[in-house]
């Protein structure tokens, strides 16, 4: 086979041009190229001023930043909650009438008002 002729199998990697990635996204090709320059986990690759994008990887780094359904994010939240988790329920038994002394403010069981 000359060198020239180009082998395609299924291990070639297909990479696609920013306007075929804002095609596929349903954004400006400006907002692609803007992606790429100023998200480094964004799999570009530059060869002097051309931008390519891997298509494999597109769709991986696409599926990642893929928002979680709200059931997930509860799952994700119940399974962290006892982590450095504060909870403010009203008063607190240890500490009595309110929390005015807590943050340096004169507790005062009346207020005056002048007029």
């Amino acid at each position: 086979m000359a060198p020239s002729e180009q082998i395609k199998t299924a291990s070639t990697p297909q990479y696609l041009t920013p306007e075929a990635v804002a095609e596929m996204l349903r954004v400006s090709p400006s907002t692609v190229y803007r992606w790429a320059s100023s998200d480094t986990t964004m799999p570009a690759t530059r060869v002097g001023k051309t931008v390519r994008f891997r298509a494999d990887l597109l769709e991986r780094w696409l599926t990642a930043r893929t928002q979680r359904s709200r059931r997930q994010q509860i799952a994700h939240q119940s399974v962290n909650a006892g982590v450095g988790e504060v909870s403010f329920c009203g008063q607190s038994g240890t500490q009595r009438g309110g929390g005015a002394a807590a943050v340096g403010r004169p507790r005062s069981d009346h207020t005056r008002i002048r007029l």
